[in-house]
């Protein structure tokens, strides 16, 4: 189901915010957002916080493969025991109800970057890992 009227409307947890334009909800200390609510939407955004933890190894592996963490990169001296904690919680943009988009606004590692990759299904590829700021 699909739901286009805004205005401060609350669905299956996930409430609207007019300043965004996206609905938010908090899942499993995951922050999700998406800019059309969908039953579908909903549903994979659950699996998607079930399935984090599960994938969290890889998605560290992912993100210190980058040269952003390497000894001359902006983020050296990280491994995947320091990068975990300093990463803060993640906010999850839904694309559509089989990809979206990580990211890291609150990390601990400088005051300025934010770290962001992009996803297809349950984590199954990332890509795109993007350091902005």
């Amino acid at each position: 189901m699909k739901h286009t009227e805004h205005k401060s409307e609350t669905i299956d947890g996930f409430q609207y915010d007019n300043e965004s334009q996206l609905y938010k909800a908090t899942i499993q200390n995951i922050d999700f957002m998406m800019d059309e609510y969908t039953d579908e939407n909903a549903e994979y955004a659950r699996k998607l916080a079930s399935a984090y933890h599960l994938y969290l190894s890889k998605i560290m592996d992912f993100l210190l493969e980058d040269e952003a963490f390497r000894d001359d990169g902006i983020f050296p001296d990280q491994n995947k025991e320091t990068l975990l904690p300093a990463l803060g919680t993640p906010s999850i943009l839904l694309l559509s109800n089989n990809d979206g988009q990580c990211s890291y606004c609150n990390q601990t590692l400088d005051d300025t970057h934010i770290i962001s990759f992009e996803f297809s299904d349950i984590f199954d590829d990332l890509y795109d890992l993007t350091i902005e700021g």
